[in-house]
């Protein structure tokens, strides 16, 4: 029998196959219908990290969504991924002009295994918890979604998640969807769009 944690991995790259195809059957169309503006990317260029990714959704101005993820992979002021493009699209369907992503770690890597090679300061990343403290400031909305560690040590993983519970304190932050089997909000590609935000219980697990 498959772990909750392996069935969380194999979920999530399945909804990563399947946002590719879409993208595919979607070039060419006219962007004026979907609008993507990244109205900031701190820092625009940097291998390392990625403190905060904001892109509107719709012109004018409208609700925003303060969303915390796992840690960032590809997406950057040029190019989004498939993590970023789920959370937009369930932002969009649910009526937020604009999305802010920060993440627990903010150290760019594109699988979360990839983290444990690294003192936990620097996966964490020195301006994280300011740009954390930031981008809920004032969110109409802000939703957790970092899933399950997925090949996170999970004492550095647990560690985090309870510092940044303790940030979001005063924010009442939300989950979309059920938790996972193991009790994390669930993650931000697993955001279907019938999913609902839901106060996050004390229940969930750190």
């Amino acid at each position: 029998m498959l772990s909750a944690n392996n069935s969380g991995d194999q979920a999530i790259e399945r909804c990563e196959l399947r946002w590719n195809k879409s993208r595919l059957l979607t070039v060419g169309l006219d962007d004026a219908k979907c609008l993507r503006r990244v109205i900031r990317c701190e820092p625009e260029d940097d291998a390392r990290y990625r403190y905060v990714l904001e892109v509107a959704l719709r012109e004018g101005e409208g609700p925003r969504l303060a969303a915390v993820l796992k840690n960032p992979s590809r997406a950057s002021v040029r190019r989004s991924d498939p993590t970023i493009g789920k959370l937009e699209a369930w932002a969009r369907r649910h009526g937020f002009a604009r999305v802010v992503c920060v993440n627990l770690f903010a150290y760019r890597a594109t699988t979360p295994a990839g983290l444990n090679s690294h003192p936990y300061a620097v996966i964490v990343g020195p301006e994280n918890d300011a740009a954390i403290r930031a981008a809920v400031d004032g969110a109409d909305l802000v939703a957790v979604g970092w899933g399950n560690p997925n090949g996170i040590a999970p004492e550095v993983y647990d560690r985090r998640v309870a510092e940044v519970l303790e940030l979001l304190r005063s924010s009442r932050p939300h989950r979309v969807g059920p938790p996972t089997r193991a009790g994390y909000p669930r993650h931000a590609l697993l955001w279907n769009g019938g999913c609902e935000a839901v106060g996050l219980a004390k229940s969930v697990s750190v």
